[in-house]
């Protein structure tokens, strides 16, 4: 599930907006417990990148108690906490409990940022969809993802590469592989120009890329495509690392 670094947590203020003796501020509640929110969602992804779920479903679940106290009318950061922990319990194995969780968080911020505005937490729903197999369900859900950018084809950043990607996979999933090679390409050059060309993300639309050149029978080409990408995620993840092995 895409992390949010690079997306502001709490929208921009100065710190006399939200401060004050015993004041909820703009956002709607003490600084501290903000603040505990916030922690708890760093803590919550790097348990979860440790594969430390119980300890990431804990620190996501004491962060969801602390938001839907502060905002009680939902909140966007509330919407990602809740999607954060669907994306926990779904590698628990706990689906039905995710989906209703990864749900909830995507309608909650189409709610609060407005349809156009929602993609994220709208993402990770359609990408358990599509990792339970519905492509159905999930295709609709990434195109409309994905026409959140249209028209910003020269501006990259984090939630469309995860877009392209996603609809790449569940078209390739579907037999579409001119369609998900197009999606691919555009999410590797996404990737490039966001993060440049040594990123573990980078490598990801390469796997994909490199799936396509199989299926067509380009083994050569395929091959390229995954040593590129298994030289990347050596060097930024290690060679240890259970990604770098391809």
């Amino acid at each position: 599930y895409p992390k949010r670094s690079g997306v502001d947590i709490w929208p921009t203020t100065t710190a006399q907006d939200a401060r004050g003796s015993g004041s909820q501020g703009e956002y709607g509640g003490p600084d501290s417990e903000r603040d505990v929110g916030v922690t708890l969602t760093e803590l919550g992804e790097i348990y979860s990148y440790w594969g430390d779920y119980d300890r990431a479903e804990n620190a996501h679940r004491e962060q969801i108690r602390i938001y839907r106290r502060l905002f009680p009318e939902g909140n966007v950061n509330l919407a990602f906490a809740l999607s954060d922990l669907g994306g926990a319990l779904e590698m628990r194995g706990s689906l039905r409990e995710a989906e209703d969780l990864l749900r909830e968080g995507a309608e909650m911020e189409r709610k609060v940022k407005g349809l156009e505005n929602a993609d994220l937490t709208l993402n990770n729903y359609a990408t358990f969809l599509r990792r339970q197999g519905r492509y159905d369900e999930a295709e609709p859900l990434a195109r409309q993802v994905l026409n959140r950018w249209r028209g910003d084809d020269d501006v990259p950043n984090q939630a469309k590469g995860y877009a392209l990607q996603n609809l790449g996979l569940i078209r390739l999933e579907q037999g579409h592989m001119i369609e998900a090679e197009r999606l691919f390409q555009d999410a590797a050059e996404n990737w490039r120009q966001f993060f440049g060309g040594r990123h573990p993300k980078l490598a990801n639309a390469l796997i994909g890329l490199g799936q396509i050149a199989a299926t067509k029978g380009d083994w050569a080409t395929a091959a390229n495509y995954f040593r590129q990408a298994e030289q990347i995620r050596s060097e930024r993840m290690g060679h240890e690392h259970p990604d770098s092995v391809l």
